[in-house]
């Protein structure tokens, strides 16, 4: 899959012996300080697994070069209710997504979500596989799902809504995960920050105009950055006033304050190098869509 079709030909005309890789390149780290000491080789096990998952199962059609893999985090800290020598495990995880600028060697943070009910249970003897409508194991369900958000982002901001196929894979994670009991909350609607809303929010048509701006942003904002700055910055702001708009039909969802918790550091530096006017311009609108980054963009105000 070349996902820039305007790279030198070099990259293109690659020899058929090529070896492809699979998506992702995902590094997992579990915490275990909160768990009381039991057999703690068992966590290095399921770090091993869930790398090994991540890494080598393919996820979509496309054929992926070494250098195009997505590289992701997966950070899952233990609570004191994990017990290993029962094989469950309790507490939450931190999904982190960057994608890479061109002609750049910045990488921009798409997804820095955070699960808070990551309950599963594990045991080494069990290999982890998914299967499309048939697995019901609540690891490899979340490990299926998140991987499948990523890749509807990272789709959309390479093409306008180039993501539909996972948003749509997703979304049929969870009425799996709910259609076979799968008992975590976060498969469920009762909780605004539960994962069910960020694939309801990918789904929905209410959303269609935030999808597009990420593509906006990303391909005719960022990936310009280094050649046109001023039109970059110019491309961000209307995509920022898009943004507002489908804020007001849909106020604080949680697509929208994902977008902002990965996006409120790049878009205070995006800004702060830009003209006076445009720097009031992003700091009146991010101040209303995202108030938990108001210290840094009061700072595009003075």
């Amino acid at each position: 899959m070349i996902k820039y079709i305007f790279l030198s030909l070099g990259f293109v005309f690659l020899s058929i012996s090529q070896i492809f890789g699979q998506e992702f390149r995902c590094n997992v780290i579990i915490n275990d300080t909160r768990v009381e000491a039991q057999n703690k080789q068992i966590v290095g096990q399921l770090t091993k697994a869930l790398t090994k998952f991540m890494n080598t199962t393919q996820w979509t059609e496309d054929r992926y070069e070494e250098w195009e893999r997505i590289e992701c985090n997966l950070l899952i800290t233990l609570d004191k209710n994990t017990d290993l020598a029962q094989g469950l495990y309790s507490g939450e995880a931190q999904i982190q997504y960057n994608r890479p600028v061109y002609g750049t060697t910045y990488t921009s943070p798409i997804l820095n979500y955070f699960d808070k009910n990551f309950d599963f249970a594990y045991k080494p003897s069990e290999p982890l596989i998914y299967i499309e409508n048939s697995t019901n194991n609540n690891l490899t369900l979340m490990l299926a799902y998140y991987s499948y958000i990523i890749l509807a982002l990272d789709y959309d901001s390479f093409s306008s809504l180039g993501g539909n196929p996972y948003v749509e894979k997703a979304q049929n994670i969870i009425n799996n995960a709910q259609s076979t009991g799968v008992a975590n909350v976060g498969w469920q609607s009762n909780d605004i920050r539960a994962r069910y809303w960020l694939a309801e929010n990918l789904n929905s048509p209410q959303f269609i105009d935030l999808r597009k701006e990420i593509y906006n942003y990303h391909r005719l904002g960022l990936d310009v950055m280094l050649e046109k700055p001023t039109e970059a910055r110019k491309t961000s702001i209307e995509v920022l006033k898009k943004i507002k708009e489908v804020n007001a039909i849909r106020l604080n969802a949680l697509l929208i304050q994902t977008f902002f918790d990965a996006k409120g550091e790049e878009l205070y530096q995006l800004f702060s190098n830009g003209e006076k006017q445009e720097k009031l311009d992003a700091a009146k609108i991010l101040l209303q869509l995202d108030p938990a980054h108001a210290d840094l963009y009061r700072k595009l105000q003075e």
